[in-house]
C-alpha cells in the first residue's frame, strides 16, 4: 500500500533523477560547447596564420615584380638620356663647325 509519504518520495527521488539528467546534459553541453569554440578558436587562428602567410607571399611576388618593373623603367630613363645627351653633343658640333664656317667666311679666311 503506497502512503502519501512513499508517493512524495517517489516524486522527489523522480524529480532528483531529473534534475541530475539536466544537470548532467548542461555540464555536457558547456563541454562540448567549450571544446567547439576551442576548435573554432584553433581553426580561426591557423585560419588566420595561413591568410598571413599567403599575405606575405603575395607581398614578396609583388615586391619583386615591382623592382623588376622599376629596373625596366630606369634603364629606358638611363638609354633616353644618353640619347638627349648624343643630340646635344652633335648639334653643338654642328653648330661648332657652322659658326667656325660663318667666321671664315665673314672675315674672308675660307679654306
Amino acid at each position: 500500500m503506497h502512503t502519501n509519504f512513499d508517493h512524495a518520495a517517489s516524486k522527489k527521488r523522480e524529480q532528483k533523477r531529473k534534475d541530475e539528467v539536466r544537470k548532467n546534459s548542461k555540464e555536457t553541453q558547456e563541454r562540448e560547447s567549450a571544446s567547439l569554440t576551442d576548435a573554432r578558436q584553433e581553426s580561426i587562428s591557423q585560419q588566420l596564420h595561413e591568410d598571413q602567410s599567403v599575405e606575405l607571399e603575395v607581398m614578396n611576388i609583388y615586391t619583386r615584380l615591382l623592382h623588376q618593373k622599376v629596373y625596366a623603367l630606369m634603364e629606358d630613363l638611363v638609354d633616353t638620356l644618353c640619347k638627349l645627351m648624343d643630340e646635344l653633343n652633335q648639334e653643338d658640333e654642328w653648330d661648332t663647325c657652322t659658326d667656325t664656317h660663318t667666321l671664315a667666311y665673314m672675315t674672308g679666311r675660307q679654306r
